[in-house]
């Protein structure tokens, strides 16, 4: 009987702790949509497209702001400069960047606020019904299109809004760099989205390309470390597609730099952890599967799935995808 009140007690101490600080987020969000209001006026309506999915969530949003009435002001809220980044790439015009805790805060007012002010992007009733997830993989369906049909059910896909990328200064980042076009490997191995595939794959395969000739880097942003041997290169998310088709492969974990380049006419190559064999993330398909970027029908786009066991096999096969491309080239 102790025991169960001493339980009891706990169990309320921890509920009362995460209710206080859940009402604290939700006046933290109100204040943050309070102040965006204020600044755009009554008629903006808040578009949230989570922490790191500007880019995907933004291909149809000018296709769909078309076609809204002519005195509503949609605002693109973005995650981080990362966000806002992207959103000018698709040449998007109301943007309003929030850190991850504002995103977080927002999330949380969303729950109580009009939905026709504040709108979660890529969620509808089905996703907390885990209905989405569960049937992505599913005769085409995946996470990228997925998110388009609950965001902009309406609107067609081939209204997709082209990139807009800044092509200049690239060559003079090659040469800062000491860079070779045609014969660079640029690695992305930083990710947020699902668990990341070990360093120590990044690091022999960098050594296996350079064994080869090829100059391998790595992208780094902030605080990010390169991987062993290679190169830290940084730039503009608006200077990535110029950078990765001078230099003439990416290779990296699935993550938004490689929804970013996805119009790339380079080599582009995404791995997938497999941490648990055969793991699926829905009832119809694998992590590949589920987040695949065969959806954005670009040529020379490739995925694969890493395990450890085979590590070496895989490694083998990328070095050699890689100088066949660059000889087909001719670099």
């Amino acid at each position: 009987m102790l025991m169960f009140k001493q339980l009891k007690g706990k169990i309320k101490h921890e509920y009362d702790v995460f209710s206080q600080a859940f009402v604290k987020n939700i006046l933290a969000g109100y204040m943050i949509y309070s102040r965006i209001i204020r600044q755009y006026g009554k008629d903006a309506k808040l578009y949230l497209t989570g922490f790191n999915n500007a880019y995907s969530c933004g291909l149809l949003f000018n296709a769909f702001c078309s076609e809204l009435p002519i005195e509503e002001l949609p605002i693109f809220c973005v995650c981080e400069e990362n966000g806002r980044e992207e959103a000018e790439i698709l040449s998007i015009k109301s943007i309003e960047m929030l850190t991850q805790d504002e995103m977080g805060d927002l999330y949380c007012l969303f729950m109580f606020a009009d939905k026709r002010r504040l709108i979660l992007l890529n969620h509808n009733i089905l996703n907390y019904l885990f209905i989405n997830s569960n049937i992505y993989g599913y005769k085409g369906l995946n996470y990228i299109n997925g998110e388009w049909w609950c965001s902009y059910p309406n609107i067609l896909i081939n209204k997709r809004q082209e990139p807009t990328f800044d092509y200049g200064d690239t060559v003079k980042i090659f040469e800062e760099f000491s860079l070779i076009p045609g014969r660079t490997v640029l690695l992305t191995p930083q990710i947020k989205e699902v668990i990341p595939v070990p360093n120590w794959f990044w690091f022999f395969l960098a050594e296996a390309l350079e064994e080869k000739g090829f100059i391998v880097c790595t992208y780094c942003e902030s605080n990010d470390k390169p991987i062993d041997g290679t190169k830290a290169v940084t730039f503009s998310l608006k200077k990535a597609v110029p950078f990765v088709e001078m230099a003439g492969t990416t290779i990296g974990n699935r993550n938004a730099f490689q929804d970013v380049t996805e119009s790339a006419k380079c080599l582009k190559i995404a791995i997938y952890y497999d941490f648990v064999e055969n793991f699926k993330p829905s009832l119809t398909s694998n992590i590949k599967d589920f987040f695949t970027l065969t959806v954005y029908n670009e040529q020379d786009q490739y995925e694969f799935e890493y395990t450890r066991r085979g590590e070496v096999a895989l490694i083998d096969k990328l070095v050699k995808m890689v100088i066949s491309y660059s000889e087909g080239q001719g670099a």
